[in-house]
């Protein structure tokens, strides 16, 4: 495995939003959140894990605010996916950290709604190893030439959840669509999950979707630290 790159947490990120496992820890979700949101809103979307994957620790972090022209507000990276490359690093060496405290990377699901699942395509197909699952909502993934980590053919089986409302108007379904046959053919395996009548938000149909993906993924408790 390649060494990590330094990132310091505060070149990308204020704080993090955790909810704790209450149970011996045998996995790790990562959520990031859109532009101008914060990691809170997304630890308490997530809430229901607590109670169904009390194992489970999530982690949801708040960007750094950038500079976006006329306006700043927290973001993954700015104009022209200013700092999308440190973004990657700190997911990167986040995964590593949960790795080196035993955590089996089978059992790390990183996930993102908005510039949070740029921010997970990217960072999660240039790692060089798989992992449990990637959950992309409302998001793309940038050309291949545009990868600030350039990708890595060990993260392609990494199943990929892909979520995105046909209505969206701020990153439309058909940009979406067009970036998971792109992974597609670099041979990611996953589903495509287009919701009717959905915008640039989440819908109850999509959240019970993610629930069905967190069962397959982390629903059992490891062996590896404990017996079931």
């Amino acid at each position: 495995m390649a060494a990590a790159v330094s990132v310091a947490d505060s070149e990308v990120i204020v704080r993090t939003s955790t909810i704790e496992p209450t149970s011996p820890h045998t996995a790790t979700v990562f959520f990031f959140h859109g532009r101008g949101d914060k990691g809170e809103s997304w630890s308490s979307v997530l809430q229901f894990l607590k109670n169904l994957y009390p194992h489970a620790k999530v982690i949801c972090p708040t960007a750094i605010v950038r500079d976006f022209g006329q306006y700043q507000m927290e973001g993954w990276y700015g104009q022209e996916l200013d700092g999308l490359g440190d973004s990657v690093h700190y997911l990167h060496n986040l995964i590593d950290q949960e790795i080196g405290n035993g955590i089996d990377a089978s059992r790390i699901i990183v996930g993102g709604f908005s510039q949070g699942a740029v921010l997970t395509a990217s960072g999660v197909y240039s790692y060089p190893k798989e992992i449990g699952g990637a959950m992309v909502l409302a998001g793309y993934a940038p050309p291949l030439e545009d990868f600030p980590v350039p990708f890595n053919p060990e993260s392609a089986t990494t199943e990929l959840f892909w979520g995105h409302g046909i209505l969206d108007d701020r990153i439309t379904f058909a940009r979406g669509k067009d970036s998971y046959e792109r992974l597609e053919k670099l041979g990611v395996k996953g589903k495509l999950h287009g919701y009717e009548g959905l915008k640039h938000s989440l819908s109850q149909q999509e959240l019970q979707d993610m629930k069905t993906f967190f069962a397959k993924k982390i629903g059992k408790v490891s062996t590896q630290n404990q017996e079931l």
